[in-house]
């Protein structure tokens, strides 16, 4: 194994070998980026639906039944959707979830503006309220009452 072809083959193993793990890599990564953005570019649009699909908030107060039957009817077609009502200070106010389930009680609502403004480049990623430690892609929509924003509707999926 000392010998100059052999000392060469094993050289060039090695170099195939880091050049193909790093296109691996770089890969699964691009295919991620590209798969969150996808999916946040169309759900976006379902977030608008779903807010002018029932009025969410009645005299300042959040509809828990409307944001119930919504959450209901989004999760029949999409079983791995959550949907949470905001404040306008990103706290969350309503959800149609087992209530042990989230665990963080506000969301930081820098990632939902820019979304809503158009400002940012996608995949935009905001707090996950079920695990405090990660981010997760999602979906927004200002909520209003009698033409005045009262809140937003945040839509993510729980297996993004």
């Amino acid at each position: 194994m000392r010998s100059l072809f052999a000392k060469l083959s094993l050289a060039l193993l090695v170099i195939v070998g880091l050049l193909g793990g790093s296109f691996f890599v770089l890969t699964q990564f691009g295919t991620r980026i590209y798969y969150e953005e996808v999916t946040q570019r169309l759900n976006a649009e379902i977030a608008a639906h779903i807010t002018n699909e029932k009025q969410l908030v009645v005299g300042g107060r959040p509809d828990g039944e409307a944001l119930a039957a919504l959450a209901s009817q989004a999760m029949i077609i999409n079983p791995s959707v959550e949907i949470y009502l905001l404040d306008l200070d990103g706290r969350i106010v309503g959800h149609a979830l087992p209530p042990e389930s989230v665990v963080v009680e506000r969301v930081d609502l820098a990632p939902i503006e820019a979304m809503i403004a158009g400002e940012a480049d996608m995949p935009l990623r905001g707090t996950d309220p079920r695990n405090a430690a990660s981010l997760k892609i999602f979906s927004a929509h200002p909520v209003t009452e009698n033409g005045a924003l009262s809140g937003y509707l945040s839509r993510r999926r729980s297996g993004a």
